[in-house]
């Protein structure tokens, strides 16, 4: 799979093409990163993942529509090239420092840190009907959370937690936190299964020193055999919107002007303070309602507790776009709204396809298919072809108890309409999930997002004004 973005041949230290990277428009500069990949696939994973991870960071109020990212990675190895894109563009491993700032933290060690987190707290509330200065403890008690987790609003999943203060965050109440190592996935596995309301309804230490409810999103790479079935479902019925992006980046992703970029969104995120709002209506156009159809199809044959959330992340899609590119155009410098109406286009449209095609790519788990099938018979026909390779009509008909044949065959038509497996007389063969994945938009109808909407006359178009507002 081409990544064909281009790097400069310098890194490290800032270079003087750096630095006439960070001269460039930040709207230019966003507008160059997604146009400068040929590969429709790569270009839409990378949007979507960036939008999406923005989102997180920069909105700063506690709603809980806001999404989580779950990347699946086709690669087979523990590196994913995406993720490690999104790293790069965000400074997210520069936010990940534990090291004490000396002029404003608890002075000693981790451990000692978390200990002292938790006697503030207690002291504290040993006090409750007596006047103290609540200020100076909840001084204190940010003082030792620095020193313990790091200064930062991004933390490692495994590293966010106090064994009996909950999740904790700085003073916002809110967090992103990422899941690559294995401890990660371990710990975020056994909260999901055993514990969901830690990813549902977090708790932690708020203002006044006091238990309050907390906001949380995660950043995932899982690879497809840990985005299991079991994780698949648990994530269902969580309630919150969380995004599983399959892609099929395999190679590392070289951005040509990543610093520009990354200059960008770390400025962007610290200083967003608005709310994203929903719009009652997605854009009236063919492109746009041929998405539509098919995401409201897939939805309404999903759990409620899911469809609801990604209903109403997608009604605020539109909204967040606009946001991240007026920021970039205040950032250049005053830019009209006119010329941000390209930036705006890519940003939505692209989120927009990544979105749907996260969802219908959830069919790879048996889940949006045609409810007359059932799922456990789905899953285990599913099942048996991926460890098999193939079978014969015989041996489905047998090993998966279907009543009839007749039976048997209308659910092998399905899931051959799905790109899951493939009919050739009386033998069936599934297929990889890099294939699945790789045909999920042409079998599906989806179409990329056209050449017009990166013309520099797009406005003129007859495409709906709250697009381009």
């Amino acid at each position: 799979m081409s990544t064909d973005f281009k790097m400069p041949e310098c890194s490290g230290f800032l270079h003087q093409s750096h630095l006439e990277q960070l001269a460039q428009p930040a709207h230019e500069a966003l507008l160059e990163l997604i146009r400068s990949c040929s590969d429709p696939h790569v270009r839409t994973t990378v949007v979507t993942a960036l939008v999406m991870s923005v989102w997180q960071y920069a909105n700063k109020d506690n709603s809980p529509i806001k999404p989580s990212l779950v990347l699946v990675n086709t690669t087979g190895k523990a590196f994913d090239p995406l993720m490690a894109a999104m790293d790069s563009l965000l400074g997210r491993k520069d936010k990940l420092d534990k090291s004490p700032h000396k002029a404003d933290a608890y002075v000693g060690t981790p451990d000692k840190a978390r200990q002292s987190m938790h006697n503030i707290v207690g002291l504290l509330h040993s006090k409750d009907g007596q006047y103290v200065d609540r200020k100076a403890y909840e001084d204190m008690y940010h003082k030792a959370r620095r020193t313990a987790y790091g200064p930062g609003s991004i933390h490692n999943y495994s590293q966010a937690w106090h064994p009996k203060l909950g999740l904790v965050t700085g003073r916002s109440n809110t967090t992103a936190l990422l899941i690559e190592a294995n401890k990660d996935k371990t710990l975020f596995r056994e909260h999901l299964l055993n514990d969901p309301g830690k990813l549902s309804s977090p708790s932690g230490i708020g203002n006044g020193l006091k238990k309050v409810c907390k906001s949380m999103q995660v950043s995932a790479s899982l690879s497809p055999s840990e985005c299991d079935n079991t994780m698949v479902d648990a994530i269902m019925q969580l309630g919150r919107p969380y995004i599983i992006l399959p892609h099929l980046v395999h190679d590392f992703i070289n951005i040509p002007n990543v610093h520009a970029v990354s200059h960008c969104f770390n400025m962007v995120r610290p200083d967003w303070s608005f709310e994203v709002t929903a719009l009652p209506c997605l854009p009236d156009n063919n492109w746009c309602g041929a998405y539509q159809k098919h995401l409201w199809a897939r939805l309404g044959r999903l759990p409620l507790s899911y469809r609801y959330p990604i209903i109403e992340l997608v009604h605020r899609l539109e909204n967040t776009c606009d946001l991240i590119a007026e920021y970039a155009g205040v950032m250049a410098g005053g830019i009209p709204a006119d010329k941000l109406t390209p930036l705006k286009l890519e940003l939505y449209t692209h989120s927009l396809r990544g979105i749907v095609l996260s969802i219908t790519g959830l069919a790879w788990h048996g889940l949006g298919l045609d409810p007359a099938y059932p799922l456990t018979t789905t899953r285990k026909l599913l099942q048996q072809l991926r460890e098999e390779g193939s079978m014969s009509l015989r041996d489905i008909q047998r090993s998966i108890g279907y009543k009839t044949a007749s039976e048997r065959d209308s659910v092998i038509e399905c899931l051959s309409r799905e790109g899951l497996l493939q009919a050739e007389g009386k033998m069936v063969t599934g297929f990889t999930y890099p294939d699945y994945i790789r045909g999920l938009g042409t079998r599906h109808g989806l179409p990329d997002v056209p050449e017009a909407f990166r013309e520099r006359d797009c406005h003129h178009q007859k495409t709906p004004s709250n697009l381009l507002h």
